[in-house]
C-alpha cells in the first residue's frame, strides 16, 4: 500500500500531465473555432459574446433627469448641480460666508426629487 506522501507525489505528477494535454487540446480547439469562425464568418455577435449596446448619455430622446441637491433656505429655491451654479446660490454663498456644502438638502429630502419644490 502507498504511503500519503507517495500518493501525493503521484496526484502532482497526474496534475502535470493533465495541465500539459489541457494546453495542448486548447491549442487544437482555438485553431478550430478559429478556422470555423472564419468559414462561416461568424462575428462575436453571432456567438453572443459582443457587449451590449447601452442607451446613450446624451441626445434625442433620452431624458436627463436628478435629484435635488440645493435648496435655498428662505426662498427654498432649488437647483440640482448640474451646470453652472445658479445667481441665487452663488449670491448667498457670498453673502452668508458659508460653503455651497451647507445649502445640501439632506439625504432623505433629496430621494424626493423634484417634488420638495418650493417650501
Amino acid at each position: 500500500m502507498a504511503t500519503y506522501k507517495e500518493l501525493q507525489a503521484q496526484i502532482a505528477a497526474l496534475q502535470a500531465r493533465a495541465d500539459a494535454q489541457r494546453l495542448q487540446e486548447v491549442e487544437a480547439v482555438i485553431a478550430d473555432i478559429k478556422a470555423k469562425i472564419t468559414e462561416y464568418g461568424l462575428a462575436a455577435a453571432d456567438l453572443g459574446l459582443a457587449k451590449r449596446a447601452t442607451r446613450p448619455l446624451v441626445g434625442p430622446g433620452v431624458k436627463r433627469t436628478s435629484k435635488l441637491v440645493y435648496r435655498h433656505p428662505e426662498t427654498g429655491e432649488t437647483w440640482s448641480g448640474l451646470g453652472y451654479p445658479v445667481k441665487w446660490l452663488r449670491d448667498l454663498v457670498k453673502s452668508s460666508g458659508k460653503p455651497r456644502s451647507a445649502f445640501v438638502i439632506n439625504p432623505e429630502d433629496a430621494a424626493q426629487g423634484r417634488k420638495l419644490g418650493k417650501s
